[in-house]
């Protein structure tokens, strides 16, 4: 009789065992799940933070290039180009002089595209401050400095 119930008592914790690892595999499945769709997303991320990077890269070099004193500035902005282009290269190892010009292309375009835009919507302001014979502020503020 105490055998049968060592033998019953023995069977049910293996069983509980059983059903309590059962459980802890699928929790850490899912956890496992869970972490694979967030390097998924994190990895998208990286990707559209290195895009805004590089546009705010363009839009500085720009600055560069229109400030650049004869030789000097030649010289500082192909060092700064060299190292945005040694940068980039190390985000995209297999990666060549021709895609890093063609993604500088299409992200300089985009940009240009964003500043016409912002000044075409200016225009209809600037056009009905003349109409009324008012200064832009900008006026304003040079007149007074």
């Amino acid at each position: 009789m105490i055998k049968n119930i060592i033998i019953v008592l023995l069977i049910s914790v293996i069983s509980l065992g059983a059903y309590v690892l059962n459980n802890k595999i699928s929790l850490l499945n899912n956890s496992l799940t869970q972490i694979a769709q967030l390097k998924t997303a994190m990895s998208a991320m990286r990707i559209k933070h290195a895009k805004k990077v590089m546009k705010i890269k363009i839009r500085e070099r720009a600055k560069r290039a229109l400030a650049a004193i004869p030789v000097v500035g030649l010289v500082a902005l192909g060092w700064f180009e060299k190292r945005e282009y040694d940068e980039w290269k190390q985000q995209h190892p297999d990666g060549d002089l021709p895609q890093y010009t063609q993604q500088v292309s299409e992200l300089v375009a985009e940009l240009a595209d964003e500043y016409y835009a912002e000044i075409k919507k200016e225009i209809p302001y600037i056009q009905s401050l003349k109409n009324k014979n008012i200064e832009p502020p900008s006026r304003l503020l040079k007149d007074n400095s």
